[in-house]
């Protein structure tokens, strides 16, 4: 995971670290929970797509493929808490993370969009239509997103 700032006073350490330690089980949050919804789908529609078989075996993934979708849900993350360094965080932070984590993968989820990136850029890694679902997946996120976008577009930046 890399851990950069994405909106002014986006700099809080333990964030960046907790979030550093939980990369692995988080991938997974997002992924199972394109996966749950691309099921329930097909259970509803009694419709198969021909990549059922590779989203029901999908047991590894290459983690660049989501790492910019994890990172925008980190992001989303830290933004909606930055107001929490003035106080203490609560005590068991990675919960609250992984919490925050599977609620916004699965409400990211309701949008097929999301659903369909997600799972072609990891059962397609590397190849032109999987790097087509990251940025499908991607746009969702931004349009989820824009108040952050907003709030950074709306304040200067410090050059460093």
């Amino acid at each position: 995971m890399w851990c950069y700032a994405n909106f002014p006073g986006d700099d809080d350490e333990r964030l960046f670290d907790m979030q550093r330690l939980c990369y692995s089980k988080a991938l997974w949050i997002i992924v199972d929970a394109a996966r749950e919804r691309y099921f329930d789908a097909e259970a509803v529609l009694r419709c198969y797509a021909s990549m059922r078989i590779q989203v029901r075996q999908l047991c590894s993934i290459d983690h660049r493929t989501v790492q910019g979708i994890h990172d925008l849900i980190a992001a989303w993350y830290r933004f909606k808490r930055r107001t929490e360094r003035l106080f203490p965080l609560q005590s068991d932070l990675t919960e609250d993370w992984c919490r925050f984590a599977t609620t916004e993968a699965r409400e990211l989820s309701a949008s097929e969009e999301f659903v369909t990136g997600v799972l072609d850029a990891c059962v397609y890694a590397n190849t032109e239509y999987g790097c087509a679902g990251e940025q499908r997946a991607k746009r969702v996120q931004r349009e989820r997103y824009c108040e952050m976008i907003r709030y950074t577009l709306a304040r200067p930046q410090l050059e460093t």
